[in-house]
């Protein structure tokens, strides 16, 4: 499972990466958490690799959450995404 976590906020993303690997490692899953730290990053990432889900922060410099949701509605293989 490969997540992403894209926040402007680093602080956040490192304690929320935190907290989703216990969660996980409860399960005996071990995900590949990936941050980016904005859009474009977050589609990068995308693009490179397939991507299970994104946490996405909606309002981020450059491009925001909404406009990422919708580069990545015109993409055929998506993550599921939840925004923070």
């Amino acid at each position: 499972m490969r997540i992403i976590l894209c926040d402007d906020d680093t602080a956040f993303t490192q304690v929320f990466e935190k907290r989703l690997l216990t969660v996980f490692k409860k399960y005996g899953i071990t995900p590949e958490i990936v941050s980016a730290h904005t859009g474009v990053e977050a589609l990068r990432e995308i693009t490179r690799r397939p991507t299970d889900v994104l946490f996405l922060d909606i309002d981020m410099p450059e491009k925001d959450g909404f406009s990422v949701a919708e580069e990545l509605s015109a993409m055929p293989s998506k993550p599921l995404i939840i925004f923070l």
